[in-house]
């Protein structure tokens, strides 16, 4: 978490990343503030003395409370500096649900450089040619950087927190959809299915990793054939509920509270079989008409349909050829809901948090 700035321990060598931010006034949320700190490592954020290259006109943003800072990570040796530059790269997929860089370049994860000259020499030729390419050609300019720092210490302190980030960002990369195509009417139902062949294979991947986040948490549905979650009549087991119930409050989600749930397109055949029949009987959408069919989960309803398509869907030979994108990207956002509540991030504070799920719109609950 931020503290002031100190001075660091010797023992931590400072790495160049290249990522930047403009600071807002010191009033707004997302503000850098000093150090985030862990017990071995650090990141901070320092005045960029190349902006703008005229004192005059640094001064009159100075003024103004306006200052471009650069990150620089603090570690004891490049392979901490690696994994501190991983957690970054994962905290911000989580933060921007997928990050820009992802969407422009590809795979495209952060990577710190070494700034003492003698580390640097120290380093196979193959190695040092690739960090003194990637200080030559990248610099990222972008909001949010702070945010992504104070998370990327928070999923360091546990190490379910880093696997269920990795997780996530692994889903990610493998297939995304970005928020700006999930309004109403931005693409045709059709457009989410399945293509080729190929994209059915990376929409069951990417919905098994993401599930793995809600693995990852403990809070996937504790139920059997013995112990449905499910009762004939379509209620819930109440013992499974409540155990689930439990958990998901020991992360911050109360039992009454939901997320928006995208359905498009006409019904599906999956739709009248188990956990995804709970859509049926949901609070529709304010904006639901037409193709566009989404609904308002209880967050235990979006976990038992999240478990149904990775156990029956995802995780079977062949079972990938009916899932669609919008299945992908449901779980992923319910995926995303629950770390950011797991790291005690309360998004709805941040001001430069973008608001990509309309859920992230609804009334704000109370601090865990």
């Amino acid at each position: 978490m931020p503290r002031s700035a100190v001075k660091s321990p010797s023992k931590l060598r400072s790495y160049w990343t290249g990522l930047k931010t403009t600071s807002p006034a010191p009033q707004e949320f997302g503000a850098p503030k000093g150090v985030y700190r862990t017990r071995a490592w650090e990141i901070r954020f320092v005045p960029d003395q190349s902006w703008p290259s005229a004192k005059g006109p640094r001064r009159k943003l100075a003024a103004l409370g306006i200052e471009r800072l650069a990150l620089q990570i603090w570690a004891p040796s490049l392979e901490i500096a690696f994994y501190v530059a991983d957690l970054l790269y994962a905290a911000r997929s989580i933060i921007e649900a997928p990050p820009v860089e992802r969407l422009i370049g590809g795979w495209d994860p952060f990577l710190p450089v070494p700034e003492d000259k003698g580390e640097m020499a120290s380093l196979a030729p193959a190695v040092q040619d690739e960090l003194a390419h990637r200080r030559s050609s990248f610099q990222m300019d972008t909001s949010g950087l702070a945010d992504a720092a104070e998370v990327a210490c928070a999923l360091s302190r546990r190490a379910h927190l880093r696997s269920a980030a990795f997780k996530f960002l692994l889903s990610s990369y493998l297939f995304s959809v970005h928020h700006m195509e999930l309004r109403p009417g931005a693409r045709a139902a059709s457009e989410f299915r399945p293509m080729r062949p190929v994209h059915a294979i990376w929409f069951s991947q990417a919905l098994f990793a993401a599930y793995g986040v809600v693995e990852e948490l403990r809070v996937t549905p504790n139920a059997s054939s013995a112990r449905p979650s499910l009762l004939p009549d379509g209620n819930w087991n109440p013992s499974v509920r409540a155990d689930l119930e439990q958990r998901l409050k020991q992360i911050g989600i109360g039992e009454n509270e939901r997320l928006y749930w995208h359905v498009r397109g006409r019904s599906r055949s999956i739709e009248q079989r188990g956990a995804l029949k709970r859509i049926a009987v949901s609070p529709k959408a304010r904006w639901s008409q037409g193709e566009t069919r989404d609904v308002e989960l209880l967050f235990i309803d979006a976990l038992n349909i999240a478990n149904y398509l990775r156990s029956n869907r995802a995780a079977h030979v062949g079972g990938g050829a009916d899932l669609t994108a919008i299945d992908v990207a449901n779980v992923q956002q319910l995926a995303r809901h629950l770390l950011l509540r797991a790291v005690r991030f309360h998004f709805w504070r941040h001001s430069q948090v973008p608001v990509h799920h309309p859920s992230f719109r609804r009334r704000q609950p109370p601090p865990a």
